[in-house]
């Protein structure tokens, strides 16, 4: 087969010589009937035909087979490579290493970005998207909303499609005879259905658990808490843990994956923010002065954030007009994820 091969490909190129040959002797011969020299007719010919050797190998390229000579060029570059090299030990190292931390890199930058500006909160779809409610005082600082404020803002907006409250704090929980600190989120019934988490075993909370202060003590833990301090009891539902010494009945575990509402931390324990004065020791539900809560949602598709922005800064000064003056000045306004 392979004679064969050779065979025809040495024919194919002899005819393919002969034609270029023809070709610049045609063009020479028409050069010459119009006056020119030999000479000068033949090299004109040539330039205006072009590389001749560059059409050879496009001609041959595109009779196929074209991959073979490509393959045949690597393996020749891989045996150059590999012999330079081990002449070269020293260097060798060198260029693996180079390789190696250009590799790493770039690995790491693409990590950077998924996690920061495509995937912000792992396990919840579109959370780059996501709009989030906040304050903004005389100097420029962005703080949380208080519960007050948050509560009225989200009654009377229109630019969320779903507005969520969580407000993160460090926790202390009680596993038998020993404690553990973590880090989890108090926030409104609807946050974990607004973020669309849900429940690998038992359920998520729900609206009804967030509706009279102190009433609702119920908790979803993470998949990582429940695998890491509970040994994966399947039993885990209906049990009873200690949350900064307050008997809390876990309802659920989240789906895997899932560590809340603040971007690079990982929260193990959500409960309701009718919750927050058992769990701080000090009520702060009521209070138009203590920053507390974080808006965090869907836009509206005829939104934008320009608009809920906007609006949010309309609202928040309507709020203050029919409300005793502050001790700091601040207005509501909507950012990014």
């Amino acid at each position: 087969m392979r004679l064969i091969d050779w065979i025809l490909r040495r024919r194919r190129d002899e005819d393919l010589d002969a034609e270029l040959r023809a070709h610049v002797s045609l063009a020479t011969q028409d050069r010459m009937a119009h006056g020119e020299d030999a000479r000068t007719a033949r090299l004109a010919a040539l330039k205006e035909f072009g590389n001749v050797t560059l059409t050879r190998e496009a001609t041959r390229r595109s009779w196929g087979g074209a991959w073979r000579e490509h393959l045949a060029d690597l393996l020749q570059d891989v045996r150059y490579s590999v012999r330079v090299l081990s002449h070269s030990p020293g260097y060798a190292l060198v260029v693996i290493a180079v390789l190696a931390l250009g590799i790493g890199a770039n690995v790491s930058t693409f990590r950077l970005l998924k996690a920061v500006g495509l995937e912000p909160l792992p396990a919840v779809k579109g959370s780059a998207s996501f709009g989030v409610l906040v304050a903004r005082n005389g100097a420029g600082r962005i703080v949380p909303l208080s519960h007050p404020d948050f509560r009225d803002i989200r009654k009377e907006q229109r630019a969320f499609d779903g507005l969520a409250g969580a407000m993160m704090d460090a926790f202390s929980l009680g596993l038998r005879t020993q404690v553990e600190r973590c880090f989890g989120d108090v926030v409104t019934g609807n946050c974990l259905s607004v973020l669309g988490v849900r429940a690998s075993l038992g359920r998520t909370l729900h609206e009804s658990d967030d509706v009279t202060p102190g009433q609702h003590p119920v908790v979803v833990i993470s998949d990582a808490l429940w695998k890491r301090a509970f040994a994966s009891d399947p039993g885990i539902v209906g049990k009873t843990v200690q949350i900064n010494a307050y008997a809390f009945t876990v309802v659920g575990v989240a789906e895997p994956g899932f560590q809340g509402s603040v971007v690079g931390v990982r929260l193990d324990v959500f409960m309701p923010l009718m919750m927050q004065p058992q769990l701080r020791g000090v009520d702060l539900l009521a209070s138009r002065q203590s920053p507390m809560v974080w808006g965090i949602g869907h836009l509206r598709r005829d939104s934008s954030f320009r608009g809920a922005s906007e609006e949010a800064t309309t609202l928040s000064r309507r709020i203050d007009a029919q409300q005793p003056a502050r001790e700091v000045e601040q207005h509501a306004t909507v950012i990014p994820m």
